[in-house]
C-alpha cells in the first residue's frame, strides 16, 4: 500500500480498491469493514503530497493533469507499437528485455525506453509461444489454487487463515493479472 502511494502508480491503486471491494465481499460485518476501507484510503490519500493527490484524481477527471492524460495517451501509442513489432516478429518475438532497443532502431523513437504496456511488451518480446507460455504458467496457479482449496476443504482444521491462504494468493494472482 506504502509503495502505490510512493509510486503513484494509478492501475495500482484501482487494483487495491478492487482487492479491498473482494475483502469487504467476503466480510461478514459488511457496514463496518466498508466504514473502514472508506477511510483508510481516504485516510490514505489525504496524507499524500499534493501532486500525488493531484495524480490519484486524474483517474475520475483527466483534465485535472495535462501529463497524466499524456501518460494515458502514451500507453495507446506503446500498444501500438508493441503490436506492430509482434507483427514483424509473431513467432518468437525480438528477445525478453528488447523493447528499448528495437523501439528506438525500428519504430525509430529517439529515446531508449520500456513499452509502457504488459500486452504490447510480451507480444513483441516473446511473441506467439513466449505468450502463450505465460499464459500457461497463469492458468496453471489459478488450477492449483482450485486444487489446494480442494484439498483443505477435505482437512477438518480449525483455524480459518489456513483456509483464506490460498484464495487470497490467488486473489492477488488475479489481481496481477489485470494489473
Amino acid at each position: 500500500v506504502v509503495a502505490i502511494g510512493f509510486t503513484g502508480s494509478r492501475s495500482a491503486f484501482l487494483t487495491l480498491i478492487v482487492f479491498l471491494l473482494l475483502l469487504w465481499q467476503r466480510s461478514g460485518k459488511k457496514v463496518a469493514s466498508g466504514l473502514l476501507i472508506v477511510a483508510a484510503l481516504l485516510g490514505g490519500l489525504y496524507v499524500l503530497p499534493g501532486d500525488y493527490q493531484q495524480r490519484f484524481a486524474t483517474i475520475l477527471d483527466d483534465s485535472i493533469n495535462q501529463s497524466a492524460t499524456e501518460s494515458a495517451d502514451s500507453r495507446v501509442t506503446h500498444l501500438k507499437w508493441g503490436l506492430k513489432l509482434y507483427q514483424l516478429k509473431p513467432i518468437l518475438g525480438w528477445g525478453p528485455g528488447t523493447s528499448p532497443l528495437i523501439v528506438q532502431d525500428i519504430i525509430g523513437y529517439e529515446e531508449m525506453i520500456q513499452l509502457h504496456s504488459l500486452c504490447g511488451q510480451t507480444l513483441a518480446e516473446l511473441g506467439t509461444f513466449g505468450a502463450l507460455a505465460f499464459i500457461v504458467v497463469v492458468v496453471r496457479c489459478f488450477r492449483t489454487k482450485k486444487r489446494s482449496l480442494a484439498k483443505l476443504s477435505q482437512l477438518s482444521v480449525g483455524d480459518k487463515l489456513i483456509h483464506e491462504i490460498p484464495i487470497a494468493c490467488g486473489n492477488t494472482l488475479w489481481l496481477l493479472k489485470r494489473a
